[in-house]
């Protein structure tokens, strides 16, 4: 994977501009960091774009920079601006894959088998 760890002010920025993330672990975030990157790299490579000091990984409104490091030091939304969105086609399948492979816990499209009631 291309992402190794998480600056405290990118941890920051993830928890207050990307939805339902508030308190999400900084684990997790790390986790979901990997697998934005890895759809990016994956499924729309015309979305990274190498700076000399760092890469840039457009994932949907997303934008991850990662350093030579492999931190992630800067997330940010571009939510209003629709003009980045038109060669984005979200990967679910794939989503869905890395979110089992990676263990992230919170995965809005993964069935609960757990609630599934028992038949006698």
């Amino acid at each position: 994977m291309s992402v190794l760890g998480i600056t405290e002010k990118a941890l920051d920025q993830y928890r207050k501009t990307v939805k339902y993330n508030h308190a999400t672990t900084p684990d997790q975030v790390l986790l979901k960091m990997i697998r934005n990157v890895t759809l990016v790299k994956e499924t729309h490579p015309s979305r990274v774009k190498k700076r000399l000091f760092y890469t840039e990984y457009a994932y949907g409104n997303l934008v991850i920079k990662v350093n030579r490091k492999k931190q992630v030091f800067k997330i940010f939304n571009k939510k209003d601006q629709e003009d980045e969105q038109v060669n984005w086609k979200f990967p679910k399948r794939r989503y869905i894959e890395l979110n089992k492979e990676l263990g992230i816990k919170d995965c809005k499209f993964s069935k609960n088998t757990y609630s599934k009631k028992k038949r006698s």
